[in-house]
């Protein structure tokens, strides 16, 4: 193997060693939400946001797809991992590309049958706004004090 593309820096083996390997293709390009050792071995680092930071949708263990919303904005200059993927679409002239994850949800889910009759716009959960919850005091970029940067939020009772 002389390159790789990997989504995603969490790897189930020792960080340091599968850095080392990484350290030795000749291109190494990580899509990844956290520094890590492998991060550092990347030759090509592209943040990724967390799904907290855009909408979506997941399985959960019984089978069952549901809708989450936007929580707080990227930071810095990541973004969702579709975009990513979006972007480099665009870039090798595939004109294919998604605006949203909407679109991505539209475009793909009738490929799955599990997934081809969740409804996507009349299953997603209403806006905090509209069901007067006022999010909890936060920084200027949107998130509780502490997010991201030690881990779980330090809010008392989370």
């Amino acid at each position: 193997m002389k390159a790789l593309w990997a989504v995603g820096g969490e790897v189930p083996v020792d960080e340091g060693a599968f850095a080392r390997a990484a350290a030795k293709l000749e291109l190494f390009v990580l899509q990844a939400i956290n520094e890590s050792k492998v991060t550092a071995a990347a030759d090509v680092l592209l943040p990724a946001s967390t799904h907290v930071e855009d909408e979506g949708s997941f399985a959960n263990l019984d089978g069952i797809i549901q809708r989450f919303r936007q929580a707080y904005p990227p930071r810095g200059e990541s973004q969702p991992h579709w975009k990513w993927a979006s972007d480099l679409q665009a870039a090798l002239g595939i004109t294919t590309t998604y605006a949203s994850a909407r679109e991505v949800w539209k475009a793909l889910a009738p490929r799955v049958p599990e997934l081809s009759s969740f409804e996507w716009d009349t299953r997603a959960p209403p806006a905090r706004e509209a069901r007067g919850i006022k999010p909890i005091p936060a920084a200027a970029d949107g998130r509780p004090p502490g997010y991201r940067e030690y881990g779980a939020p330090r809010v008392r009772g989370i």
